[in-house]
């Protein structure tokens, strides 16, 4: 049995809720899509053969939570499920809406993205309840949003979906956590941000998993004029890790700031695909993704600018930076810009390489152990993302982890 007839039995019987038909359209589009292949330019480097053929499974609706501290708003996604009366009642003091990604669907408060990635179209059709939050106009959630997401032993196939409307002169950070042990899934989420006019949106994706589990992550933001959006990744890789990050700088003088670090061991791997697409003049662009591999691990950038011919004025730069410390471990890198307008700035640049060796003695000459000294140079490499970060809360979370 092909993966499109496993998946497409899944779909018929299980009984997902469906008033607006968005979910038969989805799944019709990814039986028109098929899954990706080597074939597939986007997917060349990457293989997804960890999730094929296997009977998948949509676990029942399970109990999740959510509460708010001094410090955070703490959102607990379990098997794909949001519980909306917590968040409703951890949100309150801000009043904003909060409802289903399905209720919001049949109000018409989503903009609804053309499904031409097969795996969002698998979420569109099978995404649990998902979260909807809209926050109205000058608003500042002072707090950051932190979605811890997990998947209990047994449910095989979760697609959290959630969407949120940043309207205009608000704020929001958002945390997202994907700390997840148990053994063999694929989890396929969704994210999707509306930021509006000289609206801020500040957020990290901490990717924490499992070995051997797939996750296919797409992100899409829209970017209103005079908005800036600052997100940071910071991953330790799975079997089949892919982030598609998506980026419509529609607005007029919109800043974007896009960072990553990528620290992977033993058979890890992840495949980052980024897209930035200029579409108004005056704006900018920065995109500094870094990895360090161990023993086989595998990385992967594809990095895409595209400045529209009537984006004059924009300022757009591209590093990829890799560490490698195996003779094993292995990179693919492939920066691109697609510039039609005349009177722009756009750089791009990859590196690939190894830790200086008289570094590394001289930290030992200082009595400073080997392993001692390879994490500290490590630790330079990776600590520079922490410049200018906007948000003191994720600025922390980082330096704590690395």
């Amino acid at each position: 049995m092909s993966n499109i007839e496993l998946f497409k039995n899944l779909f018929e019987n299980t009984k997902l809720s469906d008033p607006t038909g968005d979910r038969k359209r989805s799944f019709a589009r990814f039986e028109q899509l098929g899954l990706p292949t080597k074939a597939d330019e986007a997917w060349k480097y990457t293989s997804l053969k960890p999730l094929l053929a296997k009977p998948y499974a949509i676990s029942a609706e399970t109990k999740s939570s959510a509460h708010k501290t001094d410090n955070e708003i703490t959102i607990t996604c379990m098997n794909g499920y949001f519980d909306i009366e917590a968040i409703k009642q951890s949100l309150s003091a801000y009043k904003l809406e909060v409802a289903t990604y399905a209720e919001a669907l049949l109000q018409k408060k989503i903009k609804i993205l053309d499904s031409k990635d097969s795996f969002l179209a698998l979420n569109s059709a099978f995404y649990e309840n998902g979260l909807f939050i809209s926050i109205p106009e000058r608003v500042e959630v002072r707090e950051p949003i932190v979605i811890k997401y997990n998947v209990e032993q047994g449910a095989n196939f979760v697609n959290p979906r959630v969407y949120i409307e940043i309207k205009k002169e608000s704020s929001l950070q958002l945390v997202e956590v994907y700390s997840i042990v148990t053994s063999e899934y694929l989890l396929n989420s969704s994210l999707q941000i509306s930021v509006g006019e000289r609206a801020s949106f500040k957020a990290l994706k901490h990717y924490d998993e499992s070995f051997v589990s797939s996750h296919i992550d797409n992100t899409f933001i829209d970017q209103a004029n005079s908005s800036s959006c600052q997100l940071i990744q910071l991953s330790k890789g799975s079997q089949l890790l892919r982030q598609n990050l998506e980026v419509a700088v529609n607005g007029e003088g919109a800043n974007t700031d896009l960072r990553g670090i990528a620290i992977l061991e033993k058979d890890a791997s992840m495949d980052n695909f980024i897209k930035v697409h200029h579409k108004a003049p005056g704006s900018t662009s920065r995109q500094t993704f870094k990895s360090i591999l161990r023993d086989q691990s595998h990385y992967v950038f594809q990095g895409n600018i595209r400045i529209e011919k009537e984006a004059q004025k924009t300022d757009s730069d591209q590093v990829n930076r890799n560490l490698m410390l195996g003779q094993k471990c292995h990179v693919d890198t492939k920066p691109q810009l697609d510039v039609f307008a005349d009177d722009v700035k756009a750089t791009h640049g990859a590196a690939i390489g190894q830790l200086n060796p008289d570094e590394k003695f001289y930290l030992e000459s200082r009595s400073i152990s080997p392993e001692k000294a390879l994490d500290m140079l490590c630790a330079g490499f990776a600590l520079d993302l922490l410049e200018d970060l906007k948000s003191p809360w994720i600025k922390n979370y980082l330096r704590d982890y690395l």
